[in-house]
C-alpha cells in the first residue's frame, strides 16, 4: 500500500505533485493519528488505491503535521478528502463518509481516465486479508448490494437493512458492488453464495432469510447483544480518549484560548475581539484553532458544558467566553488570574 499512496510531507512535495498530475485524477486523505475514526477512513483509502491506482494519484497528509497545507487550503476537519483534476478542486467529502467516498472515486474515475476491463487480480492472501479487515471493521458489518442506503437494484439488501433498523441494531455497511474482487472473493471466503451478508465480531451470521428467522425465533438478542455490547464499549472508550486529548489540550498552557482561525488570522468576530483583549491586556497565551478539527469542536461544547466558542482557560478552569472576559477586564479580576509568568511586565 505504501508504493500506492503518498505520504506528504511539505506544501513544496504537495503542490509539485498537484501540479506534475494535473492531467490525472488526485484524491487526498486529510486524517489524524489521534482520529479513531480515521483509522477506519485510511483502510478505506488504501483499498481505494489498491483498485484505481495508477490511474489515480492517492495523496496523505497528516493534519497536524502539515498544518500550512491544512490553512493554505482550508481543511477544517479530519477525515476530509479532496480531489483535484486539471489543477481544480472538484469534490469535497467531509467525515468518515465511506460509501460516499467510494462513489465518489468510481464516478471520477469515469470521468477522468480509462480503466482497463481486467484489472490484475490480488494474491490470495492479500484478497483474503482485505476481506477480513472488512468483516472486522464494525461489531456489526452488512454487505450490501447497491449504493447504501438505498440499495437500488437489490431488494434483498434494502430488506436486511430495514430489518436491522426496526429492531435498531447498530451496524455499518459495504457496497459490494463497487468491488468485483470483494464480491466474488466474500463467496469464497465466507462460504455463502450470495449477498447481502451479515457479520457480527468477524463472524458470518448469514443473509436475508438467517435474519428473517432470527426475528421470527426472537433470537436477536442471542445473536446481536454482545455486537452490540462492543459497540457501545468502543463508542465509550472513543469518548474517553476524546475526553482525555480535550483535558490536555486545555492543560497545555496556562492560559489556553479555543478560538476560530489563530492569533494572526481569526475567522470570527468575537475570536478576533478577544485576541485583541489579551493582547491589550498584555497576557501570553496559546490557542487552538477549533475550525481544524471536529471532533474537538463539538466535543468541547459537551466537555466544557459552554455551547459557544471562543473559550478561554486559565490554569485548566474555564472562565468563559468573550463578554464574561470583557466583564473581569473591566472589573480589574482577569489579571490577577493569570500566572505571573504569562503577564506582560
Amino acid at each position: 500500500m505504501a508504493d500506492l499512496i503518498t505520504e506528504i510531507s511539505s506544501l513544496e512535495q504537495f503542490e509539485s505533485i498537484l501540479e506534475q498530475n494535473a492531467d490525472k485524477l488526485v484524491v487526498v486523505n486529510f486524517w489524524a493519528r489521534w482520529c479513531d475514526i480515521c483509522k477506519h477512513m485510511n483502510d478505506l483509502f488504501g483499498q481505494l488505491s489498491k483498485s484505481w491506482s495508477p490511474n489515480v494519484v492517492f495523496l496523505q497528509v497528516e493534519a497536524d503535521d502539515q498544518e500550512a497545507i491544512t490553512e493554505k487550503y482550508e481543511v477544517d476537519s479530519v477525515p476530509t478528502f479532496y480531489f483535484y483534476y486539471k489543477r481544480n478542486r472538484v469534490e469535497v467529502v467531509l467525515g468518515a463518509q465511506a460509501q460516499t467516498l467510494a462513489v465518489k472515486v468510481e464516478t471520477w474515475v469515469g470521468k477522468t481516465v480509462v480503466v482497463p476491463e481486467q484489472p490484475q487480480a490480488l494474491p490470495e492472501n492479500e484478497h483474503s486479508d482485505r476481506i477480513k479487515k472488512l468483516t472486522t471493521c464494525a461489531p456489526v458489518m452488512v454487505f450490501v448490494r447497491g449504493k447504501f442506503p438505498e440499495c437500488e437494484g437489490c431488494e434483498a439488501s434494502r430488506d436486511l437493512i430495514a430489518l436491522l433498523r426496526s429492531k435498531s441494531v447498530p451496524f455499518s455497511a459495504f457496497d459490494v458492488s463497487l468491488d468485483a474482487e470483494i464480491q466474488e472473493g466474500l463467496k469464497t471466503y465466507s462460504g455463502w453464495p450470495s449477498v447481502p451478508q451479515i457479520w457480527t465480531l468477524g463472524k458470518l451470521v448469514g443473509g436475508l432469510d438467517t435474519l428473517r428467522e432470527i426475528d421470527q425465533k426472537g433470537e436477536w438478542d442471542s445473536t446481536f447483544s454482545k455486537a452490540i455490547e462492543e459497540t457501545k464499549a468502543q463508542e465509550e472508550q472513543q469518548k474517553q480518549n476524546l475526553n482525555a486529548r480535550l483535558s490536555d489540550l486545555i492543560n497545555k498552557a496556562p492560559v489556553m484560548l479555543f478560538m476560530k482561525g489563530t492569533p494572526d488570522a481569526p475567522r470570527c468576530g468575537f475570536s478576533s475581539k478577544i485576541v485583541g483583549l489579551l493582547q491589550d491586556q498584555g497576557i501570553r497565551f496559546e490557542s487552538f484553532n477549533i475550525l481544524s478539527d471536529s471532533e474537538v469542536r463539538e466535543g468541547l461544547k459537551i466537555f466544557s458544558k459552554w455551547p459557544t466558542f471562543p473559550q478561554l482557560y486559565v490554569e485548566g478552569k474555564l472562565l468563559g467566553g468573550l463578554d464574561i472576559v470583557k466583564e473581569m477586564i473591566d472589573e480589574g479580576e482577569l489579571r490577577p488570574l493569570v500566572p505571573a509568568h504569562c503577564l506582560d511586565d
